[in-house]
């Protein structure tokens, strides 16, 4: 069931940071997850069975450059200098994101700050200061 998935998700920091993919936290300066494997600077990190990542919940706590996600929902509790953005999935910023915001199919909930534009085609956008 889970053999055909294709998904993509890509964090780069400006340096060595932490992230949170579903609950395992695991640190480093970039993350990538290309189908049902997950790399942190350049090394694939085992999640177990491939079903571990049907559903993918990305938290980022350190300070990125750029945050791209094809599915799944993204929280952001550090600073992005430039987008954040999911094409299926919730997206949570709690701190500062110097660009845009989007999300094709999901929510965008805002308790930080948002220098460029915010989007969705389907979902709402909240703001909670």
């Amino acid at each position: 069931m889970f053999n055909n998935l294709v998904r993509r998700a890509k964090a780069i920091f400006r340096g060595r940071s932490e992230m949170s993919i579903n609950g395992l936290v695991v640190e480093g300066s970039n993350m990538e997850i290309v189908g049902n494997k997950v790399f942190v600077d350049g090394r694939e990190v085992d999640f177990g069975p491939k079903e571990s990542l049907a559903r993918i919940e990305i938290h980022i706590s350190g300070d990125c450059q750029i945050v791209q996600s094809q599915s799944g929902d993204v929280t952001v509790s550090g600073s992005v200098d430039g987008d954040v953005s999911s094409q299926s999935g919730n997206i949570s910023i709690h701190n500062v994101v110097q660009g845009d915001v989007k999300t094709m199919s999901g929510d965008v909930t805002v308790s930080g700050s948002i220098g460029g534009k915010v989007s969705t085609m389907s979902g709402d956008i909240s703001s909670k200061r």
